[in-house]
């Protein structure tokens, strides 16, 4: 007769529940906002490529067929050089794929914060076990999602910081540091 050993289950408790829900409300929030900015970067840096290598285009054959002076040649050599810094900065800052993987990023902290909300309720109303099933599978995947984030480049430290922040204000009102606070929250 073999006793198969019973797996424990993996228990997440309401409190981690509802900071992994605030979490995923912030990041689902604000990681928007920065994507749209690096893609209107990405975007700059292109038209600003365009408009260059145009302007490089246009310009270098009747200068160099009407002008043999060395500042001539140096000004279109000079825009030209301008137009492929121009294209080179936003691949090399990685500003079109981060707004890329920020969108994916910002449906999928959504995606968890509903699922967080909805074992949140289940565990209220006594469906602990599904609640519990449905709190391991938004925790599992709320863990992914948080790791892909911090893998961003650029990383976005300002809301990082305002995270920080945000999360050591609402722990200072749940230890009752400052009551006041809870009628003045911190805006995201």
């Amino acid at each position: 007769m073999t006793m198969e050993a019973e797996q424990p289950t993996r228990r997440i408790s309401p409190d981690t529940l509802a900071e992994c829900e605030d979490s995923a409300r912030f990041w689902g929030d604000e990681l928007g906002p920065y994507g749209a900015q690096l893609q209107r970067r990405a975007d700059y840096f292109a038209v600003a490529s365009t408009m260059l290598s145009t302007l490089v285009g246009l310009s270098v054959w009747p200068l160099l067929t009407a002008s043999t002076a060395w500042w001539a040649q140096a000004i279109v050599s000079l825009v030209a050089l301008s137009a492929a810094f121009a294209s080179a900065v936003p691949k090399y800052r990685n500003y079109a794929e981060c707004a890329s993987e920020i969108r994916i990023l910002v449906r999928e902290f959504q995606h968890e914060k509903g699922l967080f909300r909805d074992a949140l309720r289940a565990i209220e109303e006594e469906r602990t076990e599904k609640g519990q099933a449905l709190a391991v599978t938004a925790h599992d995947l709320f863990e992914i999602t948080h790791a892909r984030k911090g893998e961003l480049h650029p990383f976005p430290e300002e809301l990082q910081e305002r995270r920080g922040l945000e999360r050591k204000a609402k722990a200072e009102v749940r230890a009752g540091l400052h009551p006041a606070a809870e009628h003045h929250p911190i805006s995201p």
